[in-house]
């Protein structure tokens, strides 16, 4: 399938910010889970819920409530400077534009680890985006209702992330 790049954004990643809602379904990812695979019904039916409700992307979370990953995307979070994104060991898909992020975060000497983001963290974060090749960085503008504060951290790493692709 082939179109312009533009008629595949989100609406929130047309306006510089997306709404997203964490699904209702807990997720297990399993033996697969970091593996592109066409087994993605729990992907599918939490895109459905994001719909919906109007949102752009819904965010996965396990049972006891750690955020895991997108539906299309990786999920990081900012807290008091500090980036934090799920480890890889969480069973989640170790996207393209989650290591460039990573990549950036150490070319910036931003903060950043590898951790479990349970729901008592993401409640309170500074502010959220996701990644993905085609949205690349996007920040989240409200997650289920709450609005996110946007800071310039997110921004610097959308900008040096669109270099890094540019210069590819």
């Amino acid at each position: 399938e082939v179109g312009p790049l533009a008629s595949r954004l989100w609406p929130g990643a047309r306006r510089g910010a997306a709404d997203a809602v964490v699904s209702r379904t807990a997720l297990a990812p399993g033996a697969i889970g970091r593996h592109k695979t066409t087994s993605r019904l729990a992907y599918s039916l939490a895109r459905e819920e994001a719909r919906a409700a109007g949102a752009d992307e819904a965010l996965l979370a396990s049972e006891t409530g750690e955020l895991l990953e997108g539906a299309v995307t990786n999920v990081f979070m900012a807290r008091d400077g500090v980036v934090v994104t799920p480890q890889l060991a969480s069973g989640i898909l170790p996207g393209i534009a989650r290591e460039a992020v990573i990549e950036s975060c150490r070319r910036l000497a931003i903060p950043l680890i590898e951790a479990a983001i349970p729901r008592s963290e993401w409640l309170r974060a500074d502010e959220m985006f996701v990644t993905n090749c085609v949205q690349q960085v996007v920040p989240l503008a409200r997650l289920d209702g709450r609005v996110l504060g946007r800071t310039r951290l997110t921004e610097r790493l959308r900008d040096d992330y669109r270099a890094h692709v540019a210069a590819r």
